[in-house]
């Protein structure tokens, strides 16, 4: 994604994916979706909750909407 497809999330937005992304648990999805649970899946979501976590810390008190 570039800076403007990323602009049209809102704080909250991240903040619910980070929370969606906080709780992941393969355990929960391979037995219907077994790529979910799979070596490369998780470091998709790895690699992901680490920029979401840096967005949402990142962001200034005042920003957070």
């Amino acid at each position: 994604l570039n800076k403007m497809e990323t602009d049209k999330l809102t704080y909250k937005e991240y903040q619910a994916i980070f929370d969606v992304l906080n709780v992941y648990d393969p355990n929960d999805i391979k037995h219907i979706y077994p790529e979910m649970g799979n070596l490369a899946f998780l470091k998709d979501v790895r690699s992901a909750w680490e920029k979401v976590h840096s967005i949402v810390n990142l962001t200034p008190v005042k920003n957070r909407k």
